[in-house]
């Protein structure tokens, strides 16, 4: 049985399948904490990238920082792969 890829079932941060490649499309994957600002949408990404923006944010916690300011999208590590049109 061959699946139709919707490009929302791709990870913005890695390109791998969301939830999983294995599972791509079966379900949704973790809620970006990107997502945080007031006039931005819901973004979900991969299940591994979901694991290391919360630990991230666990991580900015145990340090004293504010949490939503380590997942600001200022301060990350990383970016988005451009969305295509």
């Amino acid at each position: 049985m061959s699946m139709i890829l919707d490009p929302k079932d791709t990870c913005p941060r890695c390109g791998l399948g969301v939830p999983n490649n294995a599972q791509r499309g079966e379900y949704p994957g973790a809620l970006s904490r990107w997502t945080r600002e007031p006039d931005s949408g819901p973004i979900y990404v991969c299940s591994e990238c979901g694991r290391d923006e919360a630990m991230i944010q666990w991580m900015a916690s145990l340090a004293g920082a504010d949490p939503q300011a380590a997942v600001h999208p200022d301060v990350l590590p990383w970016r988005f792969l451009p969305q295509e049109a």
